[in-house]
């Protein structure tokens, strides 16, 4: 991939977004379908990119919206998505820090858990983050798995309180004097005049 975020192909360049060139290191996959080339980022093989195939040389296949900052439109989504987290302080502190180590997924990141939060309560999503942030996982992905896990064990907690309840009421007064009765006990001598004899 060239600094100018193009994709050099047979001759003629391809334009993928701008922010796609990251390094020397950046690298996409392309594959060919019927009359165009399709590129997908190359390590999360999200797609990046569709352009016609180009029969000549030297020409350039430009998409407008390639050239256009998305950040803002980034920024947006980061405020909306920090509103909807219970302490949006943390969320915001959350947000960032993916942001800065997911740069380039930073839109699918968001999206997965905006995803994560319409289907959660607070207290779930509150101790989610707090985990995350304590343990330095800063990925949608972590969060969603944390989330679920959280949401798993207060439904676990929830079943045994209800059988707890459920035991005791299934209890009538016969039972009840039942488990309070006590076997007879006998003293160890009467055992062995058994034996002795």
């Amino acid at each position: 991939m060239r600094k100018d975020n193009t994709i050099p192909i047979k001759g003629n360049r391809y334009s993928v977004p701008l922010g796609t060139y990251q390094g020397p290191e950046s690298y996409v996959k392309v594959l060919e379908d019927n009359g165009k080339y399709l590129i997908y980022d190359f390590e999360s093989t999200a797609k990046l990119a569709e352009h016609k195939i180009i029969k000549t040389k030297g020409k350039l296949s430009k998409n407008r919206d390639h050239g256009r900052k998305k950040s803002d439109n980034i920024d947006k989504l980061i405020e909306k998505i920090t509103l909807l987290f219970p302490d949006n302080k943390r969320a915001d502190k959350f947000l960032s820090r993916i942001r800065k180590e997911k740069q380039r997924y930073i839109r699918d990141q968001l999206l997965v858990i905006k995803k994560v939060l319409e289907d959660k309560d607070a207290e779930t999503i509150t101790k989610a983050l707090k985990y995350c942030i304590g343990n330095k996982l800063y990925s949608a992905s972590d969060f969603r798995d944390i989330t679920s896990y959280y949401d798993k064990e207060k439904i676990k907690y929830k079943n045994d309180d209800i059988l707890l309840v459920a035991d005791n009421i299934a209890l009538n007064e016969k039972d009840k004097a039942k488990l309070a009765a006590k076997p007879a006990v006998r003293d160890l001598d009467v055992y062995q005049k058994i034996f002795d004899s």
